[in-house]
């Protein structure tokens, strides 16, 4: 056997076929996932997910406000002005004032018929206001003269009680109500106050709302226009810049797909590495030789050896006839195994192994595993082109923003001038403030003091009163009751008329604030009035004007056709800035989003292309190495077979050494001992060189017919992995372009679709949730509904229905107030008893008694007087 313990590992390197080393590779998608500030974010798909847009400065107007215990006066006046004032907005009439068209002369009666109720109800307060002072003089006049009650004399009577109850009761419940209404004044006035003094602040938030809102909207803008672009181009800079990865390491892996070429290299390496497995073999054969020829020139010495001693044997004495007969010639060898020489296949080999024919077809293969290296190499000028198209297109967004970014600044010099006389007539109002309060304090106090008056006046005389005691009796506490109602009388008398021409001028104000502003322009959804007085162009805001007020105020361009009420009706449904502030005046939606018309993605990237002619995986380096390796395989196999399947001598040893050892006792000495010697040298070679040369040449036999076979082996090996890798090449060159094309359109579908998101996300955004106005709907509320309406208008109306509700029940408080003072002061005199008496122990008829200072000309008055007893 050949694994012998000689040699038991030399056709291990046959059987090793050596596989190629996994590559490594260095293309990634990096970063894997892009995220920006603003919360974007990219995973490696390039699937984009949006983050909400910031939501900006926080708006500072509010429109709270509480009624509170103004509720009951502030409905009464809407139900009262409503009802006195029914009629629409006269609109024709104001149009005509504000285009000089009203002509007073003629068209009066429209104003009447307009104004109708509130005129009468301004006629019937100027009539009260008139009347009052000179029915309260007349009234005094009369009392002074003795009559209206004047004269202190009272007339008992059997119902006096219940009289007096109900006086009470009813003055006590008309003094409850004044009273409640006193305390509505104070809180209308204190609420009017407050609203003064906040007027400054709620005017100077709303224009800074604002422009808080102008700033959020271009901020808002300017994130999905700049900051939403400025991320798709780092998403779409980050797949370009790992082309390698998204273009080359695709088209590389489809390529060995295709063209099989893993299996290509992994023959070629494996060939590769059968090279050193040949040079051992072939070193082990060389080996085996050498020594086999030096055994073998031994073995022929020594036949030379025995040849000269059996010839001396034969020229020695002794010799007979057997041994003259021995015939030596055929003791040599039949083979010459010098003839055996490979060093042309060992100089081969040797040359495969020095020139490492490994290291060769792996660089063949970097050609290869480069792909996409010389995809990012080839295509540096076009992407980077790329990319300053998208920086272009970044840089006309802004442009085409600025616009809207500027509306702010553009804001503050439109509204400066109005926002400064604004400022100046609020801060008028504050400084006169202090005297309408005043003026309404005043009022409220001397409601208040009738209140007071009355309700001391009824306490003191329900207190002071004795059912026991005689009208010229009454007490101190009972009298000073009758006196404050009679001096509530006397306030009344005095202010009343006063109080009702402010009253008169109070609701002339409110009526026509509430019917005029609020309840036709502010509190009116469907805004009638604005569309025909406020819209525009012209109006009664720039009468003449053929431009747009609200377009100009707010983005500076009176061109634009923004129009009030659209606004106010968008805002009021929280619609987004973009449809409500006609914001394509300013802002081409296209040129922001529209990047098509800058940079076209798709034919740039199309146009990517990769050269594959420098891919060669069998470089001709290797060819030759592969060349060379197969000369190292062959060999004269059928001579080298020859000489080792051959005898080694013709001659039988065996006989040979009979032969001598019969010869040698047919003979007498020297020849004798010749002869033995001879057989004993024979029996030597036979027993030692020879067999080791027989070996020798079975065991080279036998290695040259493996490494034959090997050989031939390594040859179709070779053969085929050449026609293999040609094949590869071919399909490389053939296949390479298309499949290249192929992927990097897969990779323009992929920015393009990042890019149409960035589109039609900015699109919708921009269309459907950039800039929601109710904050714009909630400063026109916090300026039109709270501020003027509720704080001022409403404050108003239910001070003047304290005031008239309070005017109205003192009239019949008069009444009451004589009536029960009657019941209260102390009589001079008392007049005839009913047919029923009241006092039921001493029942006198008096006539005219005069009342007495104290109680020793009491005595004597009543002494002196004149009683009549009844019945």
């Amino acid at each position: 056997m050949l694994a012998t313990s000689e040699h038991p590992l030399y056709l291990l390197p046959f059987l090793l076929i050596a596989l190629p080393h996994p590559v490594t590779c260095p293309w990634t998608l990096q970063p894997e996932t892009v995220s920006d500030a603003s919360g974007n974010e990219a995973d490696n798909g390039s699937s984009v997910t949006w983050a909400k847009t910031p939501p900006g400065e926080a708006y500072v107007t509010s429109t709270e406000y509480r009624t509170g215990y103004l509720t009951v006066p502030v409905v009464f006046a809407h139900c009262f002005i409503n009802l006195v004032q029914p009629n629409a907005f006269p609109i024709d009439i104001v149009t005509g004032i504000v285009d000089n068209t009203f002509v007073f002369s003629r068209d009066y009666k429209q104003l009447l018929n307009y104004g109708v109720g509130i005129i009468i109800c301004i006629v019937i307060g100027l009539l009260f206001a008139v009347l009052m002072p000179i029915i309260g003089c007349c009234f005094c006049c009369c009392r002074l003269a003795g009559k209206c009650g004047g004269k202190r004399v009272q007339k008992i009577g059997s119902n006096d009680c219940c009289k007096k109850i109900g006086y009470v009761v009813c003055l006590g419940v008309i003094t409850t109500i004044i009273g409640f209404g006193a305390i509505g004044m104070f809180i209308a006035n204190e609420r009017m106050t407050d609203a003064v003094r906040n007027y400054n602040t709620s005017i100077r938030n709303s224009f800074d709302d604002l422009r808080r809102y102008l700033g959020n909207l271009g901020q808002e803008l300017r994130h999905i226009g700049v900051t939403n672009f400025n991320f798709t181009t780092e998403v779409i800079s980050r797949d370009l810049d790992g082309r390698g990865f998204l273009v080359g390491i695709p088209v590389r892996d489809r390529l060995d797909e295709s063209a099989d070429v893993s299996a290509v290299i992994s023959q070629l390496l494996g060939i590769g590495n059968t090279a050193g497995s040949v040079g051992d073999q072939l070193m082990y054969l060389s080996d085996s030789i050498a020594q086999l020829k030096n055994d073998s020139a031994t073995l022929d010495q020594s036949f030379k050896d025995v040849r000269s001693t059996v010839d001396r044997a034969q020229r020695s004495p002794g010799c007979l006839v057997l041994c003259q007969n021995i015939d030596v010639s055929g003791l040599r060898l039949d083979v010459d195994f010098q003839n055996l020489n490979i060093s042309s296949q060992l100089d081969a080999i040797e040359e495969v192994k020095s020139a490492d024919l490994n290291g060769i077809i792996l660089k063949g293969k970097e050609t290869f595993d480069n792909i996409p290296s010389s995809i990012v190499e080839e295509t540096e000028n076009l992407v980077e082109d790329l990319k300053n198209s998208l920086r272009n297109f970044l840089a006309k967004i802004e442009d085409n923003l600025k616009g809207v970014l500027a509306l702010p600044q553009k804001f503050d010099s439109q509204v400066a001038n109005i926002k400064s006389k604004v400022l100046n007539v609020i801060d008028m109002v504050v400084k006169y403030n202090t005297a309408r309060w005043l003026a309404c304090l005043c009022m409220t106090l001397v409601t208040a003091l009738v209140v007071v008056l009355q309700v001391f006046g009824i306490c003191l005389g329900v207190f002071g009163y004795r059912p026991s005691v005689k009208p010229i009796d009454r007490t101190a506490l009972s009298n000073s009751g009758g006196n404050c109602l009679m001096a509530a009388v006397g306030l009344i008398k005095i202010f009343a008329g006063l109080m009702m021409l402010a009253n008169v001028i109070l609701f002339a104000v409110g009526s026509n604030a509430e019917k005029l502003i609020c309840e036709a322009v502010v509190h009116d959804t469907q805004y009638t009035v604005i569309k025909k007085l406020l819209d525009g162009p012209g109006g009664i805001l720039c009468p003449g004007c053929d431009t747009y007020t609200l377009g100009d105020l707010l983005l500076g361009d009176g061109t634009i056709p923004l129009r009030i009420s659209e606004t106010l009706e968008n805002c009021r449904n929280n619609q987004p800035a973009y449809p409500t502030l006609k914001l394509q005046y300013l802002v081409n939606l296209s040129a922001v989003t529209d990047y098509r018309k800058e940079i076209d993605i798709d034919a740039k990237v199309n146009a990517m292309n990769v050269d594959l002619t420098g891919v060669e995986l069998l470089p001709s380096k290797a060819m030759d190495e592969l060349n060379e390796l197969l000369v190292s395989t062959q060999m004269n196999y059928s001579s080298y077979n020859d000489t080792l399947s051959g005898n080694v001598t013709s001659a039988n040893i065996t006989d040979f050494i009979f032969a001598l050892e019969a010869a040698a006792n047919d003979s007498q000495d020297p020849a004798k001992s010749e002869l033995l010697s001879a057989s004993n040298q024979l029996k030597d070679i036979e027993h030692g060189i020879y067999k080791t040369v027989k070996q020798e040449q079975d065991l080279l036999f036998e290695a040259i017919n493996v490494f034959y076979s090997r050989a031939s082996e390594l040859e179709l090996r070779i053969n085929d992995s050449i026609n293999s890798t040609q094949i590869a090449e071919r399909k490389i060159q053939t296949l390479g372009p298309a499949i290249v094309k192929e992927q990097v359109g897969w990779l323009a579908a992929r920015l393009v679709t990042v890019a149409d998101g960035f589109v039609n996300y900015s699109i919708h955004e921009i269309e459907s949730n950039v800039g929601r106005c109710l904050s714009v709907w909630n400063i026109w509320q916090s300026l039109g509904d709270v501020a003027v309406c509720k704080y001022t208008v409403d404050t108003l109306n239910s001070f003047w229905v304290s005031i008239g509700c309070i005017l109205l029940l003192m009239v019949p408080s008069i009444i009451f107030d004589v009536k029960l003072a009657k019941h209260f002061r102390r009589m001079e005199s008392t007049e005839q008893f009913d047919s029923r008496p009241i006092y039921p122990q001493d029942i006198v008829k008096t006539q005219a008694i005069p009342m007495a200072k104290n109680g020793k000309e009491k005595a004597k008055m009543f002494a002196s007087s004149k009683i009549t007893p009844i019945g």
